[in-house]
């Protein structure tokens, strides 16, 4: 856990008791305040509690001993009740934190200690995930954190630690000062020309532009409006062959940075095959600028256990292999994930539209198993492929399994709930996904095969 003090004696508030929630209170308490916290969750409650946060309600109690408000979710800052735990905040003099706000703390009182920072959202964390496995491989301290996973949850910072953060445009506006070490910009950035520009003014170290995204003309624009130097401007790609940047072309990574190795290294992997190129030489080219070791990259690429969610490996069974897409917000995404020859079974989300089933199906597309019981789409998807419904995410992978064996050769099993949630609900399911998979395989290997 990282301890953040506050400036000011006193209690420390924390509103929504999710994970991220949960981490705020340990860190403000390891801080040495009093935390107290409230969500309107029940369950969330009742979990925060047994981890020893005082549950209280903002409003049954004087907010004259109010040191801090802060709130897991950015987008609580727009939050305009005039009778709301922000206005009451405010009235007190209290400042009101973000997660990246009191990280950013943390980070200034620490001399030596590296923030590496990626605008935007699913896209830049699968880059930071990766960057972070890469430098963590180099033998250096990387952690990596934001997009809902917690950015405290982690030893604390020392001189030479390196923390590649993932972060909406509200969760940066509640951290104005960041004085990032890199910078990354690509696919899904929301950072404007102003926000990039001033980025660059404060940047210490290079910048790194995915030049396959819209808009990277753009931003490249906005670095050179802020001041960055053409040598610390690295460009990436990959689908075309740059100068001074770093590309993957065929299957082979290039680093052809100013000053860089000049190498090429083989890019191959389990754990790299739901990241676009340009991604996987972006977190290359990031890690390799910020002090990776070039002898272990190669390696590093292969071991890569991608990241959680984006289309990530989370086992095999037999000639099974189970892929992790959590992230997937919409069916498109899950289509474009079924390619190739093995059969694909999709376990997704109850919710679903069903009017995409009136569309042209992805060929692979085998079976859809919903992950609990939705009988109205269930018929709706039953006219034209083969559906079932579990009861939860373990009975939909059973399920899911089970047509994959009377397929009677390799398949795909793709969890991929395709409805629309936020970032920290697409690590809960993650997680769910792994440990209902957990399950699942010690009951195959105790010969339970009903």
């Amino acid at each position: 856990m990282i301890p953040v003090r506050t400036s000011a004696s006193g209690r420390a508030c924390v509103i929504g008791l999710g994970r991220r929630g949960r981490v705020l209170a340990g860190a403000l308490a390891a801080g040495g305040a009093p935390v107290t916290g409230w969500d309107e969750d029940e369950a969330r409650r009742t979990e925060a509690a047994r981890a020893g946060v005082v549950i209280e309600h903002p409003t049954t109690r004087d907010w004259g001993d109010l040191a801090v408000l802060a709130v897991d979710d950015a987008g609580l800052l727009a939050d305009t009740d005039a009778s709301g735990p922000l206005a009451l905040a405010r009235a007190t003099g209290a400042p009101v934190w973000t997660e990246l706000a009191l990280f950013a703390s943390a980070l200034a009182g620490k001399p030596g200690a590296r923030l590496v920072l990626a605008p935007g959202g699913g896209e830049a964390h699968a880059v930071s995930t990766l960057a972070a496995w890469i430098l963590t491989r180099s033998g250096l301290d990387a952690r990596q954190g934001g997009w809902g996973a917690p950015l405290l949850d982690a030893p604390p910072l020392r001189a030479g630690s390196l923390t590649l953060v993932t972060a909406s445009a509200a969760e940066r506006a509640s951290a104005p000062d960041l004085t990032p070490a890199a910078l990354w910009l690509g696919p899904g950035s929301d950072a404007s020309a102003d926000e990039i520009a001033g980025l660059a003014a404060r940047c210490g170290g290079p910048a790194l532009i995915d030049m396959d995204a819209p808009g990277a003309g753009a931003c490249l624009a906005a670095l050179r409006k802020g001041g960055m130097a053409r040598a610390r401007l690295i460009v990436c790609s990959g689908r075309q062959t740059l100068g001074e940047g770093v590309c993957l072309i065929a299957g082979r990574l290039h680093d052809g940075r100013l000053n860089g190795t000049g190498r090429t290294w083989r890019a191959s992997g389990p754990g790299l095959e739901g990241l676009a190129p340009g991604l996987i030489a972006g977190a290359a080219g990031l890690a390799l600028s910020v002090g990776a070791d070039p002898d272990v990259m190669e390696e590093a690429l292969a071991s890569f256990p991608g990241a959680p969610g984006w289309r990530a490996p989370a086992g095999r069974i037999g000639p099974v292999r189970i892929i992790d897409y959590a992230a997937a917000q919409d069916p498109a995404a899950a289509f474009s994930a079924m390619h190739g020859p093995d059969p694909v079974f999709w376990i997704a989300g109850p919710g679903l539209d069903p009017s995409v089933l009136n569309a042209p199906l992805p060929e692979a597309l085998a079976a859809l198993i919903l992950e609990s019981p939705d009988p109205r789409l269930a018929r709706r998807a039953g006219q034209h492929l083969t559906c079932r419904q579990g009861a939860d995410v373990g009975d939909a992978l059973a399920r899911a399994l089970h047509g994959a064996a009377l397929s009677g050769g390799r398949a795909q099993l793709l969890y991929a709930p395709s409805t629309r949630c936020g970032p920290e609900l697409v690590h809960e399911r993650s997680a769910a996904l792994r440990a209902a998979l957990g399950r699942l395989a010690g009951r195959l290997r105790q010969g339970d095969a009903a």
